[in-house]
């Protein structure tokens, strides 16, 4: 008897659970837990190129998440973190890209490179200029030579982001151009380009420069002045005022800041999420040349 009261008494819920109408209920599934990445040596690779490249990492083993600064010589040392993916190294000298693309002070005294984050803008020529052929086709070519380097699409159209404008008190500054430059941050939302005079635009006779269009483009998409007398950026004579496309370290930056690298990264390559909170945009947004 004591074995057959036993069975009743586990048996018992069983039996009144289903005169209920119901059935037996399966077992939710559990959810497979998605594997942790194992930590592993870092994949490196030259930014401009996109070929391996062999380099020291510290920490040598590391997990998602985690901080490592990579070297290699020829390259500015990275650091970031860890994101699974190949780490794409910088060629270039220090003092090069310090001046290029960090000559940006910040209001908290830090110095960052800046950039769009958005993938296209528009140009406007104001006035007279939208219907004048040798500027809108100076405009189209400067345009794509920046989307060449960068990635950015850039149509010419009203109400733009970036404006075109020609103000003969410009040359109250002893300057041929003034760019200036709104932000968010660390990232560019919209520029003016003020020019002396029409000629300076097209690059044509009379004018003082070959490719203040395209120099002066170069400020607005994030780029300072170069410290090589044959860069387009260069602020000086020489025979980088000459040329119609950014020459080799200034589009080896552009690429590195428009498709390895965010807003607001800090020299000489550290990932802006390594720093101390940003503060405010940049304190100076006007470029005179």
């Amino acid at each position: 008897m004591k074995r057959v009261l036993l069975l009743i008494a586990v048996a018992g819920p069983l039996v009144l659970s289903w005169s209920c109408g119901g059935s037996p209920s399966n077992p939710t599934p559990q959810p497979t837990p998605t594997p942790t990445p194992a930590a592993e040596a870092p994949q490196v690779i030259n930014g401009w190129n996109e070929q391996p490249v062999a380099a020291e990492a510290t920490p040598p083993i590391v997990g998602l998440g985690q901080g490592v600064v990579v070297r290699a010589s020829g390259f500015l040392a990275r650091e970031q973190r860890y994101e699974l993916e190949p780490i794409a190294l910088w060629p270039a000298q220090p003092a090069y890209v310090r001046e290029l693309v960090y000559d940006w002070e910040f209001e908290d005294g830090s110095f960052r490179m800046v950039r769009w984050d958005q993938p296209s803008f528009t140009l406007t020529l104001d006035g007279a200029l939208a219907n004048d052929g040798a500027v809108r086709s100076r405009a189209r070519q400067v345009l794509d030579e920046i989307q060449r380097r960068t990635g950015l699409q850039a149509a010419i159209g009203a109400g733009g982001e970036v404006h075109i404008e020609v103000d003969p008190s410009v040359a109250d500054l002893q300057a041929v151009a003034e760019a200036r430059l709104s932000f968010r941050g660390a990232t560019i939302t919209g520029g003016t380009i003020s020019f002396v005079n029409r000629q300076e635009i097209t690059g044509g006779p009379g004018s003082s420069y070959h490719n203040t269009f395209l120099h002066e483009m170069g400020h607005i998409i994030g780029l300072a002045h170069s410290p090589d007398v044959g860069d387009v950026m260069t602020p000086a004579e020489g025979r980088g005022t000459t040329f119609d496309e950014y020459q080799r370290n200034e589009a080896i930056a552009l690429h590195l800041i428009y498709f390895h690298r965010e807003a607001g990264n800090r020299p000489p390559d550290r990932a802006p999420e390594l720093g101390a909170a940003a503060a405010g945009s940049p304190r100076y947004t006007v470029i005179i040349d």
